[in-house]
Formats: C-alpha cells, structure tokens, sequence
C-alpha cells in the first residue's frame, strides 16, 4: 500500500514544469548531488530533466534532453529505496497511454552501475537521442533505435569550487594549481612548478607551463609573479640569467632627472668555451651584435646570430634563442623600444639555477654592474609637480586596463592588477605626455597574446606610436605628442642650463647638447662665433658642438674691465636664412660665454732670506697665470742675488715681478703701490712706489717696465729704520688692467729722474732659486701684496754715501750684521 501510494504521488502531467523530490535516494549528477528533478517540456517538441542541489530552484544547466514530447511522466523509486546505496529511480515518459522512454538512473555504488560511477540506463519504444549537458554546455549525445534497451551512460564527473571537471580530466583550480577528476570522481590537487601557472585554452587541455613572462615597461619592472616595481636609479639592471643566457635592461630619464625609463636592452649569450655574442637592442631599429650596428631592410627583416634568430615585425624587434638540446624556442624577448617583453617557452618548471629581478622583484631588483655608469644610483631630486591630479589618472589607468578592455587575456586574471599599479604609481609622477597610458595597454596586450592589439589601441583613443621607428640619440628619447620627435633628456638640460664657460690654458670654451640645436631647428653649420669664420667642433661620441677663443682676442673676441675684473667675452649666434625679406622660420639664438682673470688678491708673503729657495702662494681666478717674483743684483736680471752670501747697507738690489700666461699687448702687469713698514703688521711705513712710479723723495727707487709689459722692474738700495728696528717688511700691491685703458701704463717720465718708463727692452728676466711663484686658478678679487722680511744684522754700511743722505731718507744703517 506504501509503495502504490509513493507511486502515485509520482505522476506528474507536464503542461510546464514540475519539480519531484528524490532526496531519498539522491544521485551525483557528474559530481552534483541532486535531491530534486525537474521535469519539463516546451513546445518545441523537447523534454528534459535537470538536476537540482538541496534549497536551490535553478538547475545551473544540467539536465538531460530528449527529442520526444510527452504529456507525462511518472518518476518512481525502487523499492529497495529502504537502502540508499541500493535504490534506483525510475522515470516513464508516456505517449498516448504508452511507455515511450524509460530513464533509469542507478547512483555510484549500486549494484547495476558501472562500478562505483553513477549510470544512466535508457529503455525506448521509439527512435529517441539523449542529450547530457553540464552547466548548459552539451557533455554526450546518445542515439538510440525505435525499440529495446539503449547503451547504458557513466555519469561520473567532478565539481571542485563550483567548476565541472570531466572524468579523468584536468582542470585549473586557480592560477597555481591543477586538479584531476578520479575515476570515481575524486579530486586530486597538484600544485604547478617554479614559475608555472595553470593554463587552459579552448584547444588546449589544462596543465601547468612555464608561465616565464616578465616586463619592462617605462620605469616599471614586472616578474613572473605578478609583482612589481619602479625602476630605483639609472643603474643597469639584471632582468634574467638562465644558463648561458643573461638580459639586462638600461635606464635613463626622459622628462625628469628622477624617473629612470627603459632605454635598451643587453643580450648576452655564450655560444662555446671561446666565443660570446652581445646584442643591444634599442629604439628606433638601433641593433647592435658585438658593437658593429645591424641593419634591417624592407627585404632582410631577419638575421640569425648563432642561436639567436633577430626579426623584425610592425617596429617591434624580437629575439628567439634557440634551446641547443632541443632546437626549440625556449625564450622570447620582445622590444619595442620603450618596452619589453620576457617569455620562457616549454611544459618544465623553471630551474633553480635560473635567476634575476624577473624572479621575485619584491627581493630587489639585481644590479648589473658590469654595464651600469659611474654614479649611476645617484638620483636627483625634483620637486613633485602639483598639477598632477593623481586620482584622475589612477581611474585613467584602471580603465584602461581592465578586464573589460581585454577581455581575451590568456593569462592569469592578476595581470590587470599588475599593469594599473604599475601604470598608476608612473602617472601619478610623471607629466601625461608621450602616451605612457598606450604603452602600458600596448605592452599588456602582448602579454595576454592578443593579437589585434590595434583594436584595443583604437578604443582608447591611442594613435599608434611611431616611436620605434624614429632614431634618436642617447642624449635623446623620442616624443610622442602628435608625431614623433626627438627631445632632450632632461638630464642634458639641466646639465647645459647649469654649465658654465671652461676657462684653462687661456682658452674660453662652451659646449652645446646637438639636441638643444636640433629642438631649436638650428644646423651647426650655420653657428658661429662673432667672427663668422670661428666654427665649432662637433664631438659625435660626446654628442655636442664646441666652440673656444683665446686670450689673444681671437675670433672677434671683446675685452672690457669690469670693476676687478677683465673679462674676454665671444657670442656662438647662426647667420638666420630668411624665407623672405620680411619673415624667418628659423629660431633666434644667442648664447655669450665669457672668461676673465680677476685682480690679484691681496697676500702677505714671508720669506727668509738667507738659503730660500722660493716659496708658492694660491690666488684664485677663471683664467690661471702665474707671477714670477724674482730679485737680482742688475739690471738686466741675469744675476739672482745669492743671499747666503749676505747683503751689504746701500747695496742696489732690483726686484722683477713678472706675469706668464697672458698676452702683454693686451693686458698690463703693475706694481701699483709699495712700501717698507718696521712690522709685520705695520708700524713706521716708508713709500717706495705710488701710483705705479718710484717714491719722488728717494732717487735711488726707480721703477722700469719688464718685458712685453708682462710687469714691473723695481730697483731699490738696502736700508733699515731708525729706532734700532731690526726687521724692515717690503709689501706690494699688483694691478691688472688692460694696456688700451687710459692711465693703464703710468706716466713716471713727467715726475722725476727716479722713475724710468722706457727701458723695458733692457731687461730679461731669468729663473732663480730665489723665484717666487704665485698660482692663479680660479676667481679672487683684487690686488697681490708681497713682502720681504730682511733681519738688519747682515746689511753692511757701503763707503762714499753721506750720512746727510741717509737721514733725508729717514734711515739708520747699522755695520756689520749677518742676514738670516
């Protein structure tokens, strides 16, 4: 009575649908466990029956189809329901009061199944096909004839986190993990290798590959792992190191001297024990194999290295390094020039041994020292731009690069997150030029193995970048703002704006960036000094143009006093073309650079006498020159006084103070003021010179110009002061000017017979132990004083000098003592 009871609750007329409680005999439905059925039919002649889980009202799409449409249905259990594992439920689909299919579906593990797997056994009555779907995607089809029992269906599978997985299949779990549905649908979990990820495609059946794809794009480095960061400084840096395999990326900066961005990459492969190949690959087709430049035509867009196949395809450079085990591709290395693109190929997990910043860029990036420049991890500081509105350009860089922008990445979901952080922390610092947001989108599409990257170009507004065609130099990169176009390093700029004149050997010199003139439109042939046939010397190592002059005036050169100064001055300019009588296309430019020596400053000298051998004082200045300070027993200076001999009173002595290195047409040396004081720090003061002429009062000073005006010739005799003042200071004060300024060369003729202007020609002056020498190197102001110290107890009395003389000198003389 039971059993006719449970039958007859069981029938069911389909005019719809209708929902039948089986939990008490439950079926895994491929890896489902359902505890209801619905049944329906539609007017298309179709029915089916879906499997529900327990509390749910959607089947999810698995059911089961067939091409009958039937009125009824009666579901039944099997009586032997009183034991779970061994109940059967039955479902007759009536025509015309006729059985015309029976489903019977025996769960896993009941006597009559297949094993341990659940199974569909199929009666029919007429020509009936079966359909199994699993989340609506159609798993079998089973034809069966008009009568008989049909073949009997395993309904084994898997569910593992919601997914369907087929009988003895694989399937990704998440990116790292690769799971196995069992025979009798168990799941086994492996986890994927060393830089592996689990991978599936629409032809591909799932399995862990060796997901080595890392970039570079901007400043921003990307690893394997899906992390990343900004680019530190300017050094080189080690991207990967696999076996006989090294790449390296350089950096240098565009726009800020505090963003490295990428600008080349270093290939180094070791082809045997004898022989390693290096290519460098950089914007605009520069290649480069062991330093001699490859070139790449319309028809040669490849050439093989060794074990390196180099091509060329839309701009973009790619490099394949065949596997010597296998002959296969097993790393790929795309450069496009402003970013590139890292994939290691194969089925194997990347070895141990197989290292670099692509690794785990969380550790560090890897210095390269071999290829990184001096001071290269010196990075200036900038002020942060202001008018950056960094949450604007982080929503900016969300958006493009979404999932919605790609939807077809083949690669892990991660690598979304990766490029917007990448891209936000560039544009939230750098200024929004050169299309940064297309280069990441660009470099993302090739990373998902999109192939009409283009079209996701053109959806985002961006123009394609012809960059990668466009040869700059390495003091340049290429902008994009409408077209492409060389621009100076900010670097270079700020180096430039920055420099001043190089002013040593007596030659002024000015370097300008080539960039500087090709931004301005200017040809260095057209630039010139004041005098149009004074060019510049183009240095294409050092990528910039140098123009000099010397002191001797050269090139139309200016010279003019400037109050302690006498300054040279030249301005590089360019002859402008016009286009017409009225109007020129030509940018203006003006660039004056100067060189000047500086007065001699003002210096207290001391020397003893007595076995000196000189003495070397430092006087700074733009233009170096030194002063020889020399003392001699004649007029012609050939005769340096031996002072370890001593002095005697009266004895005429002839001090030369002589400038070298500056022209004395131009420019004129002077004692322009000496005297003799009792101290070191003043006391009694005697005038010898004034005005650059010999004291009036005294007719033993006289003063002569040296030769070539390059100084001054001072003749004096020994003395002391009264008062038993044993020390007597010589000091004196120098004068730069130049020999054209009116009262440059004094006038001593028209005072007295002390003083001599016109017997320069007589003097020669020579080198002597007892020489001083007073460098100039690098700016001071005003004036040189020198000073002798003579201890009195070696000057000697000389015969025949009155003493009426000596007092109207305002000296006594002491006999007899020793000069220390």
């Amino acid at each position: 009575m039971l059993l006719l009871l449970l039958y007859l609750a069981l029938v069911t007329h389909l005019t719809g649908a209708a929902t039948e409680d089986i939990s008490s005999c439950s079926v895994a439905y491929f890896g489902k466990v359902s505890t209801s059925l619905e049944v329906k039919s539609d007017s298309s002649g179709t029915s089916s029956v879906c499997f529900l889980e327990s509390g749910t009202s959607d089947a999810g799409g698995d059911c089961m189809k067939f091409n009958l449409n039937v009125p009824t249905v009666r579901v039944e259990v099997d009586p032997q329901s009183a034991s779970p594992r061994s109940c059967k439920i039955h479902l007759t689909f009536t025509v015309n009061n006729q059985d015309a299919l029976v489903l019977t579906i025996i769960p896993s593990g009941t006597v009559g199944s297949l094993g341990k797997e659940t199974t569909l056994s199929v009666g029919v009555k007429t020509q009936t096909t079966v359909e199994l779907y699993v989340e609506d995607k159609l798993m079998k089809t089973v034809n069966y004839e008009s009568s008989g029992a049909g073949e009997d269906v395993d309904l084994t599978g898997c569910r593992h986190k919601g997914n369907f997985v087929e009988k003895l299949q694989k399937a990704c779990s998440d990116k790292t993990v690769l799971v196995t549905c069992g025979t009798n649908g168990e799941i086994n979990e492996e986890q994927c290798g060393r830089a592996q990820v689990c991978f599936r495609d629409s032809t591909t059946p799932a399995k862990c590959v060796l997901h080595a794809q890392c970039s570079v794009v901007g400043p921003a480095m990307m690893d394997f792992k899906g992390q990343h960061a900004l680019a530190p400084d300017f050094c080189s840096y080690t991207l990967l190191e696999a076996g006989v395999l090294k790449v390296v990326a350089q950096f240098k900066e565009r726009r800020r001297t505090d963003m490295p961005f990428l600008h080349r990459i270093i290939i180094t492969l070791k082809e045997s024990d004898t022989k390693t190949n290096t290519i460098i690959i950089g914007p605009g087709r520069q290649v480069k194999v062991n330093t001699s430049p490859l070139t790449f035509s319309e028809g040669n867009l490849q050439q093989t290295i060794d074990s390196v196949i180099l091509a060329y395809s839309d701009n973009i450079c790619v490099a394949t390094i065949i596997s010597k085990e296998n002959g296969k591709p097993n790393w790929i290395i795309v450069m496009d020039g402003t970013s590139v693109l890292i994939t290691g190929d194969g089925d194997s997990p990347l070895p141990d041994e197989v290292t670099g910043s692509c690794i785990d860029i969380s550790q560090g990036a890897i210095k390269n020292q071999e290829h990184s420049p001096n001071g290269c991890d010196t990075v200036p500081t900038e002020p942060v731009d202001s008018s950056i509105d960094c949450p604007t350009r982080t929503q900016r860089c969300a958006t493009i690069l979404s999932e919605e922008s790609i939807q077809s990445c083949s690669h892990p979901n991660y690598l979304h997150q990766q490029f917007s952080e990448a891209c936000k922390e560039t544009l939230c610092k750098y200024p929004e030029q050169d299309e940064l947001y297309c280069q990441f989108l660009s470099s993302f599409a090739k990373m998902c193995g999109v192939q009409e990257a283009v079209n996701y170009l053109e959806k985002a507004y961006c123009s394609l970048n012809e960059c990668p065609d466009t040869v700059c130099r390495d003091s340049e990169f290429c902008e994009h703002v409408g077209v492409p176009r060389c621009k100076c390093r900010a670097g270079v700029y700020k180096d430039f704006k920055q420099g001043e004149t190089t002013c040593q050997n007596q030659q002024a010199s000015v370097s300008i960036p080539l960039c500087v003139l090709t931004e301005k439109g200017l040809d260095v042939k057209d630039l010139h000094l004041n005098q149009k046939s004074c060019k510049g010397t183009v240095d294409a190592t050092k990528e910039q143009i140098t123009f000099s002059f010397d002191s001797s005036a050269q090139c139309d050169t200016k010279q003019e006093e400037q109050n302690d100064k006498i300054v040279f001055k030249n301005t590089v300019q360019f002859d402008a073309k016009t286009d017409s009588e009225l109007i020129s296309r030509k940018s203006s430019y003006k660039l004056d650079f100067s060189c000047f020596y500086s007065q001699p400053d003002d210096q207290n000298i001391h020397f003893k006498t007595k076995g000196a051998d000189g003495l070397m004082a430092a006087i700074k200045g733009s233009w170096p020159y030194k002063i020889n300070v020399g003392m001699f027993s004649d007029l012609n200076l050939k005769n340096p006084i031996d002072f370890s001999k001593g002095l005697t009173k009266n004895q005429m002595i002839y001090i030369s103070l002589e400038t070298d290195g500056m022209d004395g047409a131009l420019l004129l040396m002077k004692a322009d003021d000496c005297y003799a004081t009792d101290s070191e720090t003043g006391g009694s003061k005697y005038s010898l010179i004034s005005g650059g002429c010999g004291n009036p009062k005294d007719k033993s000073i006289k003063v002569f110009p040296a030769k070539g005006n390059r100084g001054t010739v001072m003749r004096i005799k020994m003395f002391q002061f009264k008062g038993g003042k044993k020390n007597v200071f010589l000091k004196c004060k120098m004068k730069l000017c130049l020999s054209t300024t009116p009262g440059c060369k004094p006038d001593c003729d028209s005072k007295t017979p002390g003083n001599s202007g016109n017997t320069a020609s007589l003097i020669k002056l020579a080198n002597s132990a007892a020489q001083w020498i007073l460098w100039r190197e690098t700016r001071m102001i005003l004036g040189l004083y020198f000073m002798c110290l003579i201890d009195n107890r070696g000057i000697e009395e000389t015969r025949g000098e009155s003493s009426e003389e000596s007092e109207e000198r305002g000296l006594r003389l002491s006999p007899d003592d020793e000069v220390t």
